[in-house]
């Protein structure tokens, strides 16, 4: 896989590598965990339906998303509705609980009577810890990565991820905040041509739609009092990034090694002075 900008920096870590968007570690991790593994995670976590693990079509080639392009870059052969997309990231917003969307809460007859509910469905996905990692990493994509020029993070925490797919045909960003999810897709019906350089593009529709629904809380007197992603339940350590472990008197001597901060589980803190130096 190539990335975009065709540019390699060697070595990097899985905070930078997000923020920037690096298919190259993305394909790592993926190699990592395994196509069996991130498939059924997706599928019967998630909920993803329209994957495939193998099926003949009428001229009788055969599709698969059981590999790396579909599974760790997104290049599945149905895609996924951006309902779903937009569900699986308000997750991490929601210390780890998946909601499943709901296009209708109630219905009235005009005498007040209920004709009709829809009661909210939830699974935990994963550990608030994870979903607290996550939100860390996520905020870091907007806060000087790929979506950096969302301005909701001036009043509000904001964390998201962009994508955009080959020969740039589809752009995407999935953004939440701790109070709402929002997802929006950019391309052509028949995806026969490249997005280009619209304007105004996602991100800024995205940006000025959430600003517009979160205008509504300072209206409403919160104001000063809105919510930061928490982080009660991580560890703020520094770390060698050379080796992600404690850092010796020796890491700061090497001139492409650097001491950084970073959030960690207290589980998975590490324990000893960095090896690599």
């Amino acid at each position: 896989p190539k990335n975009s900008p065709d540019i390699y920096e060697g070595e990097i870590d899985v905070n930078d590598a997000l923020k920037k968007s690096k298919n190259t570690v993305a394909i790592r991790l993926f190699d990592m965990l395994g196509k069996e593994r991130v498939f059924n995670h997706l599928k019967n976590t998630y909920g993803f339906k329209t994957l495939v693990r193998g099926e003949t079509l009428a001229n009788g080639s055969v599709i698969s998303d059981m590999a790396a392009a579909p599974l760790a870059l997104g290049q599945l052969s149905y895609g996924v509705p951006l309902r779903s997309l937009t569900e699986a990231y308000g997750t991490f917003a929601n210390d780890g609980v998946m909601c499943f969307g709901r296009s209708y809460i109630a219905v009235y007859s005009k005498d007040g009577e209920k004709i009709l509910s829809k009661s909210r469905e939830e699974k935990r996905i994963y550990s608030v810890e994870t979903a607290q990692l996550m939100n860390q990493l996520l905020s870091n994509v907007v806060a000087d990565g790929t979506a950096r020029q969302i301005s909701l993070k001036q009043i509000v925490d904001v964390a998201g991820k962009t994508g955009t797919s080959g020969n740039d045909r589809d752009r995407l960003f999935i953004g939440y905040t701790p109070y709402y999810t929002g997802g929006i897709w950019c391309g052509y019906g028949k995806a026969d041509r490249p997005v280009g350089n619209n304007s105004p593009n996602h991100l800024e529709i995205w940006d000025e739609v959430m600003k517009r629904i979160h205008y509504t809380l300072i209206f409403n007197g919160y104001g000063e009092t809105f919510r930061s992603f928490n982080t009660d339940r991580l560890v703020l350590a520094p770390y060698c990034s050379k080796s992600g472990m404690l850092p010796s008197e020796w890491c700061s001597l090497d001139d492409e090694a650097e001491i950084k901060l970073g959030y960690f589980k207290s589980s998975k803190m590490p324990d000893d002075e960095c090896n690599y130096h």
